[in-house]
């Protein structure tokens, strides 16, 4: 596994927890970093053997209580690994040009990386 994180403005937050629960159940809070409301970014890119189609939380976004979280998940065809993403950014629509234009940068990873001799 080899990962990639990068961060600007960011600061601790105290949130309920992302776990499966029983009904009725409360989560529990734990300590976790994200963007400023004013700005900022806070992203995990991992590189993983096999395909990224089997994770229990689904591709997409995730309104947290301080701001949203995006998975993503990116098969790199010809050599059996995937990105798995984890991009955090800060509520409302100026992060929206943002997260459009990192996914397509991601979604583009997804080209053949076999070596031609």
């Amino acid at each position: 596994m080899q990962n990639l994180h990068f961060e600007d403005s960011t600061r601790l937050f105290v949130e309920s927890s992302i776990t499966k629960l029983r009904v009725g159940a409360e989560s529990f809070l734990e300590t976790v970093r994200g963007p400023k409301e004013g700005g900022g970014v806070w992203c995990d890119v991992f590189l993983l053997e096999g395909s990224g189609e089997s994770y229990p939380r689904a591709e997409g976004a995730l309104d947290r209580k301080h701001f949203v979280e995006h998975k993503i998940y990116q098969d790199l065809h010809g050599i059996d690994h995937h990105l798995h993403v984890t991009l955090r950014v800060p509520k409302g629509s100026a992060s929206l040009e943002f997260v459009k234009e990192f996914k397509s940068f991601i979604r583009s990873c997804s080209r053949d990386f076999m070596t031609h001799n």
